[in-house]
């Protein structure tokens, strides 16, 4: 596969995703009652893995949620602060039409392909774009990681937090279809067809600035704007 060619696999796995969301809503979480209270909780504080990576002496951030399902985790208080949070699925008009708690939510998900963050978004508009288990569901991660990058302000910072190698732990069935792991201060991006460096990918755009020395199980990553 091409990095362009996954797009029609992806929309084969839309209505497994969309079923996983359902069942989420309808139990409150499953479970998982604490991730539910914690994305319809709008005092839900902001995770330091996020907070560590902004200016504390900033009166007010901008934060992206890229992948956010119909409700983001991301927190929405950091004392001391104003926290604008925006959040984006590419299924967003799809959970808007299933969930029928979306009127509720802190912070409603807007319709956005992380793939073309910057056509919704001007360059350098956020302090933090943030993604979380769902760069190995899109269909050109390497695209998304661009577009985070180029949305995100000069000196701001890009997280990236996945589980190592979840296509061929879950054989490539669903949006499951790219994998992410650690090699000696790099992030490779690959599939069975391909392989790709996130150090090579983000050249001229970012640069990494956190990345775990053993991704054995989490790859999480943190690059900075240039």
């Amino acid at each position: 596969m091409t990095a362009a060619a996954p797009k029609e696999k992806w929309l084969t796995g839309i209505d497994d995703e969309i079923a996983f969301w359902q069942h989420w809503a309808d139990t409150r979480g499953g479970q998982w009652p604490q991730d539910y209270a914690n994305r319809i909780d709008p005092g839900f504080p902001l995770q330091p893995q996020i907070a560590r990576w902004l200016d504390p002496s900033a009166a007010r951030v901008r934060i992206l949620d890229v992948g956010a399902g119909p409700a983001t985790y991301v927190g929405r208080r950091w004392d001391g602060h104003e926290v604008e949070l925006v959040a984006v699925d590419a299924l967003a008009e799809r959970y808007d039409a299933a969930l029928r708690f979306r009127d509720a939510l802190p912070v409603r998900t807007l319709q956005c392909e992380t793939e073309r963050l910057a056509e919704r978004f001007a360059e350098g508009s956020f302090d933090f774009v943030n993604a979380r288990n769902t760069l190995d569901h899109s269909y050109d991660p390497l695209e998304c990681i661009r577009q985070m990058l180029r949305v995100a302000r000069p000196g701001g910072h890009v997280g990236l937090w996945h589980f190592a190698d979840e296509a061929e732990r879950e054989a490539y069935a669903g949006l499951h279809q790219w994998n992410f792991s650690v090699q000696g201060g790099d992030m490779a991006i690959w599939n069975r067809a391909e392989r790709h460096s996130l150090r090579e990918l983000a050249r001229g755009l970012g640069t990494i600035v956190d990345i775990p020395a053993d991704g054995a199980w989490e790859v999480n990553v943190v690059l900075r704007r240039d």
